[in-house]
């Protein structure tokens, strides 16, 4: 009796096997990001007897079947042609509808078909990100933070801030804003996921520049007037500062290194750079002269980039020999901010009475490119970021309250969006 219900397995699964021709299969072939919201994506839909076949498409978010993707095009979820080698077909999905503003990682995407005699094979694409990132500018001339979706190309909300925000970072977990309010002596610290809740910490006098540890647990805050930098327990359920670090006169900026160990700041009025255990802020080696009128600071793996804003120049310190001379690269007028790529290959600097940003080969520190943003009113550029993949470089414009979207492999710009009035500080991230 075994051996027969053995046989007759055997002869299910030859049944099976012979007949598995005529089970409808979906082969996804491609999806693309549109980066407007939706994604399009291409299909084979195989059936051997050619018989019309009906979809369900579906989305899953991690391990949970999250919903019924909506569609915003293609050739629908019935009667869809087939064909024993295969039928092209498309299905546009809404993604924005179904996962919200942002960008979305892990996401698995499905068609199910249906044929005469039931359910054939699924097909599947992924993981998948899709979706573009939210950018946020601290708006001086607003007292607030403005969220905007890349893909509407608009502002979708706005948080409320304290008085005259200058800076802003998020925390790694994407949990938190911190925004610096140089009227009103306080940084603001702001929900992500719903930016209506704001809360308020109370700092030193006139905070400036703002940066986070790369645990996220530290946040360190310039504090121009008081010639400190207030150190933050940000991993505290209610944020506390935890430390003041002594450094120059007027401090305008400050950066970390990658590894979050080395604390540069630069001082504005005695024209140097302090660098500081970030730890406990004990002084590493003594201030660095830079040029004249030292603001924006960024910092690679290797390099720290200093704007001077009167020399009109840039100072490269090679973290590899601190303490040695600090050469100068000459740029275009009143360079204000600055970012470093994650190669470490180039620095972006923002020249404001110019309205430029000249491009920097930090191995031979040499410009080796001017981005001209002078067409129309001027512009005023500020501050910068760099998206996470290496693409796209984002540019606030101060006195026309936009941002500006750059292309970097054409070193173009593509488009604007109008902010808030005055944005002076800027961060992307996912979500």
């Amino acid at each position: 009796m075994h051996r027969l219900l053995a046989l007759l397995g055997i002869v299910v699964l030859l049944v099976a096997a012979g007949c598995g021709e005529s089970v409808p299969r979906i082969e996804i072939t491609e999806a693309t990001d549109g980066e407007n919201g939706t994604m399009t994506v291409k299909y084979n839909a195989k059936e051997f007897s050619g018989a019309d076949i009906d979809i369900t498409v579906h989305f899953t978010t991690g391990t949970v079947i999250a919903g019924t993707a909506t569609s915003k095009g293609g050739d629908g979820t019935a009667d869809i042609t087939t064909s024993s080698g295969g039928t092209a077909h498309t299905f546009v999905w809404d993604y924005k509808t179904d996962l919200g503003v942002g960008r979305h990682r892990g996401i698995t995407f499905s068609i199910v078909p249906y044929g005469p005699d039931g359910r054939g094979r699924t097909g599947v694409a992924g993981p998948l990100i899709v979706g573009l990132p939210l950018l946020y500018t601290a708006n001086q001339g607003a007292d607030s933070v403005s969220i905007v979706d890349i893909s509407a190309g608009q502002v979708s909300s706005t948080a409320t801030v304290g008085a005259g925000p200058r800076g802003i970072v998020a925390l790694p977990d994407e949990s938190k804003l911190y925004v610096t309010n140089g009227d009103g002596d306080t940084v603001s610290i702001v929900d992500i996921k719903d930016p209506t809740i704001v809360s308020s910490l109370a700092v030193g006098t006139s905070p400036t520049g703002i940066a986070v540890s790369p645990d996220g647990e530290r946040v360190y805050v310039v504090n121009s007037a008081d010639g400190t930098v207030s150190v933050i327990d940000s991993s505290a359920t209610t944020p506390v500062v935890l430390d003041t670090y002594a450094v120059g006169t007027s401090p305008a900026a400050c950066s970390l290194t990658e590894n979050g160990e080395t604390l540069f700041v630069t001082n504005s009025g005695d024209n140097t750079v302090s660098i500081l255990l970030a730890a406990d802020g004990s002084v590493l080696v003594s201030p660095l002269a830079v040029g004249d009128n030292p603001q924006g600071i960024a910092s690679g793996s290797r390099y720290t980039v200093v704007c001077n804003y009167d020399s009109g120049t840039i100072s490269v310190i090679d973290g590899t020999a601190i303490g040695s001379t600090v050469p100068q690269v000459a740029v275009d007028s009143e360079p204000v901010a600055v970012v470093v790529d994650k190669l470490d290959a180039f620095a972006y600097v923002a020249n404001s009475a110019s309205d430029s940003i000249s491009v920097v080969n930090l191995g031979v520190l040499m410009v080796v490119g001017t981005i001209d943003l002078s067409g129309g009113s001027p512009k005023g550029p500020r501050a910068l970021i760099i998206d996470s993949d290496g693409e796209y470089l984002y540019v606030t414009y101060r006195t026309t309250s936009q941002v500006a979207k750059i292309d970097l492999s054409e070193l173009s710009v593509l488009t604007t969006y109008s902010v808030g009035t005055n944005p002076v500080g800027i961060v992307i991230l996912a979500k």
